[in-house]
């Protein structure tokens, strides 16, 4: 079981290793998959600098049996768009052993020095709520969750969770509070979903824990963070965007994965209209020089919707 152990620390590191990166590409999960492919067949699986992490390359491990430790797929059958995410919690044997998998996907690192989970990415705002869609198909009294913790400097300052108990056959919008205990601007976030609820990810032991039921599966798609001002913004953008240099101290240069007709809105930590430009191709250049220091959002919008989301620090 210890050899299972280490091989497991070792493959979450590698599924991680971008849980730095503030941007949040793919809002409808529509481009940041990519096809896999090893000696048991070929498999989806997220692009490595994308904001969720999942379990699939358990598939690849020697010694596993079966399809069991795919518990995170391309799906499509999804709300808008092409695809949506779907969890799918199973069972996997390796060397004879039996280890459940909860189908989940969400920000995790492993602290090698220290043998612990580290969940989170660098973030300096406070959404009130996260929105999206979602289906989920229990088995046995099994539950889903979709959790959301900011935290400051390692403690938690701002928190929601949603619980799903019962079977919702068609795709149906949730809203998730998110409550703060105080005033403190945030420096990181977790996001974590999960097809079966009984998770802990606290350490590798209690990870190697988790309970649910084989089959329990949640969808999820055009997920969505709330401000008090009204303002949105995407966690898993339809369009990836880069915004550099971060921090900028006089320019900013938006860069787009494609060329576009689109508004690019910049709003302050109260959610307050700064400035907006026009971006008519795959970039543009904002100058910050006369901005107060602090976090800024920037939401880019093609027909009255807002299909991108990036972030930068102003010194």
């Amino acid at each position: 079981m210890k050899k299972l152990n280490l091989l497991l620390v070792s493959l979450f590191a590698t599924l991680c290793a971008n849980a730095q990166n503030p941007v949040f590409p793919d809002g409808g999960f529509e481009t940041s998959w990519e096809e896999h492919t090893c000696e048991k067949g070929k498999y989806w699986d997220f692009s490595d600098d994308n904001f969720i992490s999942t379990l699939n390359s358990l598939y690849e491990l020697e010694g596993v049996q079966g399809d069991a430790p795919l518990t995170t797929f391309r799906e499509e059958d999804a709300y808008q768009g092409n695809y949506s995410l779907k969890m799918v919690s199973n069972t996997m044997t390796f060397g004879g052993e039996s280890i459940f998998l909860p189908g989940a996907c969400g920000t995790l690192h492993i602290d090698f020095l220290n043998i612990d989970c580290v969940l989170g990415n660098p973030f300096t705002a406070r959404p009130t709520a996260l929105s999206g869609y979602m289906k989920y198909t229990p088995v046995n009294g099994d539950s889903a969750a979709v959790e959301v913790a900011l935290k400051k400097n390692g403690a938690v300052i701002g928190s929601g969770k949603i619980v799903f108990n019962n079977a919702v056959n068609a795709y149906t919008q949730f809203t998730m509070d998110i409550n703060y205990i105080n005033e403190q601007t945030p420096d990181s976030i977790i996001f974590v979903a999960v097809a079966s609820a009984d998770y802990d990810f606290s350490d590798i032991t209690t990870l190697m824990q988790c309970k649910g039921q084989n089959g329990s599966t949640l969808y999820l798609d055009e997920l969505a963070y709330s401000y008090e001002s009204g303002i949105k913004e995407l966690i898993m953008p339809y369009l990836s965007v880069k915004v550099m240099p971060n921090p900028a101290v006089d320019q900013v240069n938006i860069l787009l994965e494609k060329e576009i007709n689109a508004t690019a809105i910049i709003y302050d930590q109260l959610g307050r209209e700064i400035a907006k430009t026009n971006i008519n191709g795959n970039q543009a250049n904002i100058n910050v020089a006369n901005y107060a220091a602090g976090s800024y959002l920037i939401n880019i919008v093609e027909n009255n919707k807002v299909i991108s989301s990036g972030r930068f620090i102003k010194r």
